[in-house]
């Protein structure tokens, strides 16, 4: 599929991101051009009568064949004759105005296109010339106001209106730009780049749906404009047309397979269906034509992350790194080969990672605050403490600043400076769940059961499937042995919701055991060591304390020490103890 269209197109920004991609009027890179498009070309030869001097004339003839063979210096040799031989004509200083601008000569451009309008302030082309030349210098208010006079001038010629629409469009001035492109269009309605522009700005003022109608003109008249097309393609994707963006991308992928935009636009809308291995073979393929990408393939080490495979994400991101190390990409990929490193317990490489990561880049905070969770689970508690409290004097209002301070100060035993950040969190954000389980589970382990009873029914309010909240409030109450019956109720219901958890079956033998229904426990309880993903200190006590209630002394022990080699627990060292001392009294 070809790429172009007459005239250029103007500028628009762009803004990327993994995950939720593009925002409402940001558009997919590779399309704009800058510039405010081509002036008009000089038009028809001007006759003898138009030029009544013969040699003026002559000369005039010279430099256009001299243009024609792109001799654009003898071009200017003969203008500047055809000037001398005739200094009345306007439309000869513009002319060698345009030949200036052309040689980027933007000073004498200007010059010539003064001098002409001085001889005849009503000549069009002398208005064009200083348009064009003060885009150039950015002095859009002077390229303004010369195009407005050319349109005044020559209301009916559609070029000049679709300059204005880009020269405003570049000013971010959209609703003037769309007035400006439509007049354009409705001049000559076969304008594929104009019907293309006026859709950008469309876009730009959050009117997809005409937008989309502009570019699916364009792509009426011509087919093969693939900007329109890709433009197309991301309309529908803002509309949430996923399956019409990809059959638009598929098509232009039809006949021009290695268009890279187009290519990851179409890996973007397998993302935003969660379609993780069509999104992936369209990233292979661009990396199949670019493999030293590494903007693409950190892309593929996320989706390796989201589809559970870190071992794959971590040399791609490795690669990344390596390609990029002082680059925008190559700190992404450091911060993210740092999570995957702590997701396979290579915790020392991820917290160097995480150091490495200096206050000047943008991910700073993100690593100072994983920082700070990695050395909390080290028990490093004033680094932790410490990378947390730069994180909140750059965030002050991120709610997951002191919802992790929390977490740390939990394994730290300090519950009630716990419970202040988890209370932080919930002010920030009070519509999330976790901060009030959190504040619940802190006041818990400080004893006071009414306020962390409030806590666990508050969540339960926010979200009745809630199966943390459920398990924890029956289990608090089983574990002291009171209001067994709605502990029960309330662990069950946590089981309907994760039948498998083996939490959930600890505490349903807990409670059971609480109610003197020893063998029920039992059971429940080895269902709950044989579901564990790992061996969890806790189950593995209260499956030692069943054994002792059975009078299973040898095998309760067993239990213990092996509880003990998990978790350290000085009320778990006891029991060993006394079973020892037991067992050796022959008891």
């Amino acid at each position: 599929m070809r790429r172009g269209g007459r005239g250029r197109i103007f500028t628009c920004a762009v803004v990327f991101a993994f995950g939720v991609l593009g925002c409402a009027t940001s558009f997919p890179a590779g399309l704009s051009q800058a510039g405010l498009g081509p002036l008009p070309a000089r038009g028809e030869s001007p006759s003898p009568r138009t030029l009544p001097n013969p040699r003026a004339y002559y000369f005039y003839s010279l430099s256009l064949l001299a243009e024609l063979r792109n001799e654009v210096e003898r071009a200017v040799t003969y203008l500047e004759q055809a000037t001398k031989a005739d200094p009345a004509s306007a439309l000869l200083r513009a002319a060698l105005g345009e030949l200036h601008l052309r040689r980027g000569d933007l000073n004498r451009a200007i010059a010539e296109g003064e001098a002409a309008l001085g001889l005849d302030p009503k000549h069009a082309p002398a208005h064009l010339l200083l348009a064009g030349a003060y885009s150039r210098l950015q002095n859009l208010a002077a390229a303004e106001r010369h195009l407005r006079a050319a349109a005044d001038l020559v209301p009916d010629r559609a070029e000049v209106h679709l300059q204005l629409g880009s020269l405003l469009a570049e000013a971010r001035r959209y609703a003037e730009a769309a007035a400006a492109f439509e007049r354009g269009v409705a001049l000559d309605p076969g304008h594929v780049v104009g019907r293309f522009n006026l859709g950008r700005v469309y876009l730009e003022l959050r009117e997809v749906a005409k937008a989309r109608e502009q570019f699916a003109a364009a792509l009426a008249r011509d087919d093969g404009f693939e900007p329109a097309a890709v433009a197309l393609g991301y309309t529908y994707e803002l509309e949430g047309k996923f399956q019409e963006a990809r059959e638009v991308y598929e098509k232009v992928l039809g006949t021009d397979e290695h268009s890279r935009d187009v290519r990851e636009r179409l890996a973007i809308v397998h993302l935003r269906r969660r379609d993780l291995d069509a999104a992936l073979s369209e990233y292979r393929k661009i990396l199949a034509d670019d493999p030293d990408n590494a903007a693409i393939t950190v892309r593929v080490g996320q989706i390796q992350i989201e589809k559970g495979d870190v071992a794959a994400a971590v040399p791609l991101f490795r690669k990344a790194l390596a390609a990029d190390p002082a680059g925008k990409v190559g700190q992404d990929a450091r911060f993210l080969l740092a999570l995957a490193l702590e997701d396979q317990k290579a915790t020392d490489e991820a917290i160097a990672l995480l150091k490495a990561i200096g206050p000047a880049e943008e991910r700073y905070a993100d690593a100072r605050l994983r920082l700070g969770y990695l050395l909390g689970q080290r028990e490093d508690w004033s680094a932790a403490l410490a990378a947390f409290a730069e994180v909140e004097r750059l965030r002050k209002d991120d709610p997951q600043v002191p919802y992790l301070t929390g977490l740390t100060l939990m394994r730290k035993k300090d519950y009630a400076a716990a419970a202040a950040r988890f209370e932080r969190a919930m002010a920030l954000d009070p519509k999330n769940p976790t901060y009030v389980y959190q504040l619940g589970a802190a006041y818990e382990r400080e004893r006071d059961l009414a306020r962390a009873e409030v806590a666990f029914r508050r969540v339960l309010e926010m979200d009745p499937k809630h199966a943390d909240a459920s398990n924890y409030l029956g289990y608090m109450w089983a574990e002291r042995g009171i209001r067994l019956d709605e502990a029960l109720g309330l662990i069950q219901k946590a089981l309907a919701l994760e039948p498998d958890n083996a939490a959930f079956l600890d505490s349903l033998g807990w409670v059971y055991f609480k109610q003197g229904r020893v063998d029920d426990a039992l059971r429940e309880i080895r269902r709950a060591v044989d579901r564990s993903k790992r061996e969890d200190a806790t189950i593995i006590e209260h499956l030692g304390d069943l054994y002792e209630a059975k009078g299973m002394l040898r095998e309760a022990l067993a239990e213990w020490e092996r509880s003990l080699t998990i978790e350290t627990n000085d009320e778990v060292r006891a029991k060993v103890e006394r079973a020892r001392g037991l067992l050796q009294g022959g008891r």
